[in-house]
C-alpha cells in the first residue's frame, strides 16, 4: 500500500473573491451577504446630494457641498476587503475560505477607505494637505483615525487585486457623482470640512436605515431616489415653502414699531445679528420678521429658536407655530428639548425649536 502523499491542496486566499460588485455592506436578518458596497455607497452619495438640494446657492458655494456628496459616496469603499468581508461566516463559507486565511489582515474599513482616498489624492505629488479630505471619511462612524494614514502593512488590505477593485469603484463613484476634490480646505479646522464630515456621517446612517434600504433588495439609482425622497419627507428633512409677499401685518396682528420695523429694513442678506433692548420691545417679532424675509428672498431654508429653559421653550413654540403656518400651511415647528416628546408627535418637517443657553434677549437664528 502506497504511503499517503505529504502533498496538500493549494491554500485557498480571499483572492477568490474579486468583484466588487459580488462585496457586501450589508448583511440580511438570516445572516447572509445582502447589498453591495457600491449600493450602499450609491445610496449615500443620493442621499448626501437630496439634502443638499436644500442649501442655499450661497452657502453651499461656502461649505464646499459638492465635494461633500462624492466624499460621502465613497465613505465605505473600505468594505471591499478581505478583512471586512470575512466577518459575514456566510460569505466565507461560500467561497471555500477559513478563519486562518484572514490572519494579519485590517478589519477596520473606515480605515481602509481613508487610506483609500488618500493614495488617490496624493498622487501624482498633489498638494499634501488635500489628505484632510479623506480624514473625514475615515471618520464617518464618528472618531478621527488621524489625519494620515500610514501604510497597512503588507496585503492588510488585500492583493494587489482587491486594489484594483478598490479603485475601480471609486471611478465608478466619481463617474456618478463627480471629481475629488481638487483644492485642500482652508484649514484643518474650518467649517467647510467639518460639514461634509457631519454631512458623510449623516447620510450614511440614514442609507443603513433598513426599513427603507433593506440590506437583501437589490436597488438601482432611480428607486433609491425615490424611496430616499420619502425617507427624508418622513423624518422632517425639508425646506420651509415660504410663500413670499408677506408683511408684518400680515403675520401679526398688530403694526410693527420702530425698532421692527428698522430691523426689518436692515436684515437683507445672510450674517450675524444682535438686537439689545428692554423686555416688551418686540424682540422676538424683529426677529421673525427678519427671518421670513430671508426665507421669501431664499437666502435661508429653515429657522432655529434657542432658548434657556424648557419653559421659555414650550411658550415661544406656540408663537412661531402660530408665525410659520402663516406662510407655510404645512410647517409643524419641533420642539426639540429633553421633554419634548411629552407635548409632541412626530413633526412634519425639520424646523427646530429647542431649549438651549443663550445671552441677552431671545434669539432667532435662520438655518439652513
Amino acid at each position: 500500500m502506497p504511503l499517503p502523499s505529504k502533498k496538500q491542496p493549494a491554500k485557498k486566499t480571499p483572492d477568490a473573491q474579486l468583484r466588487h460588485e459580488d462585496c457586501w455592506a450589508k448583511t440580511t436578518p438570516s445572516g447572509q451577504p445582502g447589498i453591495s458596497v457600491a449600493q450602499h455607497c450609491l445610496t449615500a452619495g443620493i442621499i448626501a446630494n437630496l439634502l443638499l438640494t436644500q442649501f442655499p446657492a450661497w452657502l453651499a458655494k461656502h461649505l464646499c457641498t459638492r465635494t461633500g456628496i462624492v466624499l460621502a459616496a465613497l465613505h465605505d469603499i473600505g468594505k471591499v476587503c478581505p478583512g471586512f468581508q470575512k466577518k459575514c461566516p456566510a460569505w466565507v463559507q461560500k467561497h471555500g475560505l477559513t478563519d486562518m486565511t484572514f490572519l494579519g489582515m485590517e478589519e477596520d474599513h473606515a480605515k481602509v477607505s481613508q487610506k483609500v482616498l488618500q493614495d488617490v489624492l496624493l498622487s501624482n505629488g498633489a498638494d499634501d494637505r488635500l489628505r484632510f479630505w479623506s480624514a473625514i471619511v475615515g471618520a464617518h462612524h464618528g472618531k478621527l483615525k488621524g489625519d494620515r494614514i500610514t501604510p497597512l502593512g503588507y496585503k492588510a488590505d488585500g492583493s494587489e487585486q482587491w486594489s484594483a477593485e478598490r479603485r475601480g469603484l471609486v471611478e465608478e463613484l466619481i463617474q456618478e457623482f463627480g471629481p475629488l476634490p481638487g483644492q485642500p480646505p482652508p484649514d484643518s479646522d474650518c467649517g467647510a470640512l467639518w460639514f461634509n464630515a457631519g454631512l458623510i456621517a449623516v447620510a450614511d446612517w440614514l442609507a443603513s436605515d433598513e426599513d427603507t434600504f433593506p440590506p437583501s433588495k437589490v436597488l438601482d439609482a432611480e428607486a433609491i431616489r425615490a424611496r430616499a425622497i420619502k425617507q427624508l419627507e418622513r423624518i422632517g428633512f425639508r425646506s420651509v415653502m415660504c410663500q413670499s409677499g408677506k408683511t408684518f401685518d400680515t403675520l401679526f396682528p398688530f403694526p410693527p414699531n420702530p425698532l421692527q420695523a428698522l430691523f426689518a429694513n436692515a436684515v437683507r442678506q445672510p450674517g450675524v445679528y444682535v438686537v439689545e433692548a428692554s423686555m416688551g420691545c418686540g424682540k422676538t417679532e424683529a426677529s421673525l420678521i427678519a427671518t421670513y424675509n430671508l426665507l421669501a428672498s431664499g437666502q435661508a431654508t429653515g429657522l432655529y429658536f434657542a432658548l434657556p429653559t424648557q419653559v421659555t421653550s414650550n411658550r415661544i413654540h406656540r408663537r412661531v407655530q402660530d408665525f410659520v403656518e402663516k406662510f407655510d400651511h404645512d410647517a409643524a415647528p419641533r420642539l426639540i428639548h429633553g421633554n419634548s416628546w411629552l407635548l409632541m408627535g412626530t413633526p412634519k418637517n425639520g424646523l427646530g425649536v429647542t431649549g438651549l443657553p443663550r445671552l441677552g434677549g431671545p434669539c432667532l437664528l435662520p438655518l439652513v
